[in-house]
């Protein structure tokens, strides 16, 4: 809120969003939905800093791109109802403001651009709240880019899930990258003293609870 009085203007908040952080994701575990990687098929790694601006079909070990593949047909599909996946547990929690997803975009050999590209996070692995969300067009050709999903504002999360949701058969990426930082134990505990306060303040009744 905002006051004005005789010249002077007041202020009683002030917030500014951003984190110092660097690409978490690199090099870290991840688990992916369905029956996973598909190890015979493309399973480019997704955490190893390399993102292949070639569209190439290679297989196995030899692969520069990650599918995510759904049909009615088969069971061996690592995109259920065709959302695939990909999780991170960083152990701790992190403050998270931005994710990238290198991507093929457009229509060629039955690779669709994503319908859209949703990031969620989570502070115990079993409740998932959506942070941001990107959609997109239908394209023709390829084009092969970062798909910037940036949150509205930072979250503390120790799980992040990015979801690809399918428009055909395959969607094609091969790197993710999220950006944040692993907060300190004087920022949780600087945190959990602020809801406290903000806590008594509304409930002045319930003056001897503590809230986490």
């Amino acid at each position: 809120a905002t006051f004005y009085n005789t010249g002077f203007l007041w202020c009683d908040e002030i917030s500014a969003y951003g984190v110092e952080g660097g690409n978490i994701a690199l090099n870290k575990d991840y688990t992916v939905s369905g029956v996973g990687e598909r190890k015979d098929s493309y399973c480019a790694k997704l955490n190893d800093g390399i993102a292949s601006d070639k569209l190439e079909y290679s297989k196995g070990e030899a692969s520069t791109w990650f599918g995510f593949y759904y049909h009615t047909a088969y069971t061996d599909i690592n995109a259920p109802n065709s959302l695939g996946t990909v999780t991170y547990d960083f152990e701790k929690l992190h403050t998270i403001d931005k994710v990238r997803v290198h991507t093929l975009f457009g229509n060629t050999s039955g690779i669709k651009s994503p319908k859209y590209i949703s990031v969620e996070t989570s502070e115990d692995g079993v409740t998932y709240t959506e942070a941001a969300k990107q959609t997109y067009s239908p394209s023709s050709g390829s084009d092969i880019k970062w798909a910037e999903i940036a949150l509205q504002k930072p979250v503390d999360a120790r799980f992040v899930r990015v979801c690809v949701m399918l428009d055909g058969t395959f969607a094609f990426i091969n790197e993710i990258e999220i950006y944040g930082e692993e907060k300190s134990q004087k920022d949780i505990a600087q945190q959990r003293y602020i809801k406290t306060e903000s806590y008594l303040r509304e409930h002045p009744q319930r003056g001897s609870q503590v809230v986490g």
